[in-house]
């Protein structure tokens, strides 16, 4: 059953007429504003953290497996950069001495 402000208020009056204004006072601050079923106990809290773990392991979990994933791509792409710069190296190792070559030997010429 819901508390409503009008029941609130009822025995907020009737308190205060049976005890006094301040023990009236003092007992309605004692009381949840919105009623006893908004409180949280410790069990529920637990709870709600042993969920929240679980979802948070679980999507670190998959975060780790889509960097495991860009980190090997990561090390494809250095190995076909590798792969490219030792041709390149060995391509111009060739052409320096051929372009050296022709170059003398147009020289020459002249």
């Amino acid at each position: 059953m819901r508390t409503t402000d009008q029941k609130r208020t009822d025995l907020h009056n009737f308190v205060r007429e049976k005890w006094g204004k301040d023990m009236g006072d003092t007992l309605m601050e004692f009381l949840p504003p919105d009623g006893w079923p908004e409180f949280a106990l410790k069990s529920d809290l637990d709870s709600s953290l042993q969920v929240l773990r679980a979802e948070m392991a679980s999507g670190f979990a998959s975060i780790d497996s889509s960097f495991a994933v860009v980190n090997k791509s990561l090390e494809n792409i250095e190995k076909s950069l590798k792969a490219i710069n030792w041709r390149i190296t060995g391509l111009i190792s060739i052409l320096v001495p051929v372009l050296l070559a022709y170059a003398t030997a147009l020289w020459q010429l002249k």
